[in-house]
């Protein structure tokens, strides 16, 4: 898919948990997206709702994350372009939570964002089975 250009925004601890737990550099990641801004750059082009974006995904998304978007407090950049998803609703908003158990406190705040307008969608297996033969059983 060459004709879509690609914007990160990735934050400090999400490059050190990544470097951690995947053996991956920010680098690496930089050199796959088309443009990559620092999540305190509040001065780039994506941090402003008269900039054109087919949509926003926050993946995956800490709790800290997903409680700025919900509550809009936008200290970084990743809630900037989240919250001028969710206000100018021309921009499709997806969020992935990273965390597992869910406290009550984060199931308040992944309603919050839906009832927005974002689409929640935790990075779990799908298990449709028999889905790639298009049968379907009952089990």
């Amino acid at each position: 898919m060459d004709n879509i250009e690609t914007y990160l925004v990735m934050s400090r601890s999400g490059a050190r948990v990544m470097k951690y737990e995947l053996g991956v550099n920010m680098k690496d990641v930089e050199d796959l997206a088309d443009f990559s801004y620092e999540e305190g750059n509040f001065m780039a082009p994506i941090a402003s709702g008269s900039f054109k974006l087919d949509g926003v995904l926050v993946a995956p998304c800490s709790m800290k994350t997903l409680s700025g978007i919900a509550n809009g407090y936008e200290d970084n950049l990743i809630i900037r372009v989240a919250s001028i998803a969710l206000k100018e609703k021309r921009w499709k908003l997806v969020i992935m939570p990273r965390e597992s158990p869910l406290s009550v406190i984060h199931l308040k705040n992944l309603l919050a964002v839906a009832e927005a307008g974002a689409i929640v969608m935790p990075p779990f297996p799908q298990f449709h089975f028999n889905k790639v033969s298009g049968k379907s059983h009952t089990l």
